[in-house]
């Protein structure tokens, strides 16, 4: 009881850090996380972007959405608040693209030798998939990393690798995409694909689209799939694994899964189908993947988990 007359005097990252540790460690306490979202909705109502320092707009952004991850994650009743964060966040959202707009900065540089010298050469560069405003979708081929604030954290057989946000870079103008410029957010990225993997990534070109992105991630309105080749042949009965991803381990070469340590993670399978390579005498399974969580290199974690480490993958 006390502590639900504490909550109202939180701030909003309190409440996210109350709201993630619950989420975390699956303790689905009802009234204290209903008595958090009502503090929450307030916020968001009462929201002044005004009045707050344009330092503090995107921390709170991230609070607010730290809330509503952990309420959806531990599919409890959040409507009202996924309606109040959405109208907060584009409030925020357009105030820091107005902010933007209206400071004096010069325009950022790119490190052009690093990603123009070796890929031009390359046929297999990225391209636009789609492009709307403040947001595209980019596909990545192989060796290609996804790169942001954990660059310096790459493992030595990634360093070849080209960075995704310097080709975007020299093809978007800084004046209507300059989230693209910020490596502190990931330089828009909504999500993260393994350097040796293809695909589609979503990413946020200003700040208006990507809190739009991140409130649809962060609700699950946004289904990530996967094709994956695993090594052996896997039974189609294999469905599930749930098993935590210990970020201790994320930067070594040791299993990511622990059953003690980390974070919770969740990822579903579907055999398509076997496949035997006769000259090399290795039988393979294809599988359709989707995640519930997105947490570093989590497919590769969970499938060399279940027995079945991902084929051409040096690293596993």
């Amino acid at each position: 009881e006390t502590s639900l007359q504490t909550i109202t005097q939180f701030c909003c990252q309190s409440l996210a850090n109350t709201a993630w540790a619950f989420a975390n460690l699956s303790i689905r306490h009802k009234p204290l996380l209903a008595a958090i979202q009502a503090r929450a909705c307030d916020m968001m109502m009462t929201l002044s972007v005004k009045s707050v320092r344009k330092s503090d707009l995107l921390p709170l952004s991230l609070g607010f959405l730290g809330i509503l991850w952990s309420h959806a994650f531990m599919e409890l009743e959040h409507e009202k608040l996924a309606n109040c964060c959405r109208a907060a966040l584009g409030k925020i959202g357009e105030e820091l693209d107005r902010l933007e707009a209206e400071s004096c900065m010069q325009r950022p540089t790119t490190d052009e030798n690093q990603a123009t010298q070796q890929r031009d050469q390359d046929a297999k560069r990225p391209h636009f998939a789609l492009c709307l405003r403040g947001m595209v979708v980019v596909h990545k081929p192989a060796d290609w990393e996804v790169d942001g604030k954990d660059a310096l954290h790459r493992d030595a057989s990634e360093e070849h690798a080209a960075p995704l946000s310097s080709w975007m870079q020299r093809e978007l103008p800084w004046t209507s995409h300059p989230v693209l410029w910020r490596s502190d957010i990931d330089h828009g990225f909504l999500h993260r694909l393994d350097v040796p993997s293809s695909g589609l990534v979503l990413c946020g070109t200003t700040f208006s689209g990507l809190l739009a992105l991140r409130w649809q991630l962060d609700t699950y309105r946004i289904e990530r799939q996967y094709v994956v080749v695993g090594h052996g042949f896997a039974a189609a009965e294999l469905r599930q694994a749930d098993a935590n991803i210990d970020p201790a381990t994320i930067y070594s070469r040791k299993s990511f899964t622990s059953e003690d340590h980390g974070k919770p993670a969740r990822t579903w399978f579907k055999v398509h189908f076997h496949a035997t390579c006769r000259l090399q005498h290795e039988d393979f399974s294809a599988f359709a993947i989707r995640i519930r969580t997105g947490r570093r290199h989590q497919i590769r974690a969970h499938l060399l988990h279940a027995g079945f480490p991902t084929a051409v993958d040096c690293k596993y």
